[in-house]
């Protein structure tokens, strides 16, 4: 894909669904089972990358206009994500799960839960990431890096833990019984439209009207988008265009190096957080800005 052009559209196409869709998805997911919505998010990742993608590419004229393409693919993507996000253990997910399936979550355990999260994924990061771009590195002089090779990592690269996950959803995460869950909009179309905005807009006014939600939301909005600028544009580009001189085995194996050292500071943060954190007794930090300056002062230590 044409660097920062593929790069850009696609990230805008993934973050305006974000905007759109995450709102929508925090009135559906209480209406569903977990293990069904992750479940089927997983299985619709593995359509959009393994199936969608390729024949986006293979019946839309080549690397000309794919790049257009592609940005609708990720705002189809992101749609997904913002659905599995809101049930995911790293974006407090937790809360959700436990609701459905009646367990007691302590500020302490979802700290525990949380730092042991944060600390797996990164070191996915840090280690596995950059083995596998060191093997196709090793593989370059074997394997001529095609445009119908880098679909196939990339699909592969997406597909496979899908459908991993998946399996592990299914057969690790018991169903529950329909009485856990918010009564399901199952109306007519305009009594279902009429339910749904009244939902979403007392969403809204909660978190409009609580300072300490609305500052959260403002503040991890920022973080988030400054790290995946980071993380997608800039180490992308540094290590294609000036480490690896267009070489692009050995600019996916420094662009996984340059993101496994922003992961070690999240390592760092996880240990932290778990070791150093404690809310009082009525769930307040120690101190006004505790819990939403700590984390990141750690994280960004490296």
């Amino acid at each position: 894909m044409p660097g920062v052009l593929g790069i850009g559209l696609g990230r805008l196409g993934y973050s305006l669904s974000i905007i759109v869709f995450s709102p929508i998805g925090g009135v559906l997911v209480e209406r569903y089972s977990v293990r069904r919505i992750l479940i089927l998010c997983s299985l619709a990742r593995v359509l959009v990358w393994s199936i969608i993608l390729p024949l986006t590419f293979w019946l839309g004229g080549g690397w000309a206009v794919f790049p257009y393409l592609f940005a609708a693919i990720m705002f189809v993507d992101g749609a997904i994500v913002s659905l599995n996000a809101l049930v995911d253990v790293d974006e407090a997910g937790i809360d959700l799960i436990a609701s459905q399936y009646d367990i007691s979550v302590t500020d302490s355990l979802r700290n525990r839960i949380n730092a042991k999260f944060e600390a797996i994924f990164s070191f996915t990061g840090v280690v596995v990431a950059p083995l596998i771009a060191a093997l196709g590195v090793s593989s370059s002089n074997i394997i001529e890096f095609s445009p119908a090779v880098i679909l196939a990592m990339i699909s592969l690269s997406i597909s496979l833990p899908s459908i991993y996950s998946a399996c592990i959803y299914f057969l690790f995460l018991p169903s529950i019984s329909k009485d856990r869950l918010a009564p399901p909009i199952h109306h007519k179309l305009r009594e279902c439209t009429q339910k749904f905005m009244q939902d979403f807009r007392e969403g809204v006014q909660v978190a409009h009207g609580n300072p300490s939600i609305r500052w959260r939301i403002i503040f991890y909005s920022l973080e988030r988008a400054l790290i995946d600028a980071v993380v997608i544009v800039i180490c992308t580009e540094y290590a294609m265009r000036i480490l690896a001189k267009g070489d692009l085995a050995w600019g996916a194996l420094y662009t996984t190096l340059l993101i496994a050292l922003i992961r070690i500071g999240s390592i760092i943060a996880s240990w932290a957080m778990h070791r150093y954190w404690k809310a009082s007794a009525h769930g307040e930090g120690k101190y006004r800005y505790y819990k939403v300056v700590f984390p990141v002062a750690f994280a960004r230590i490296t």
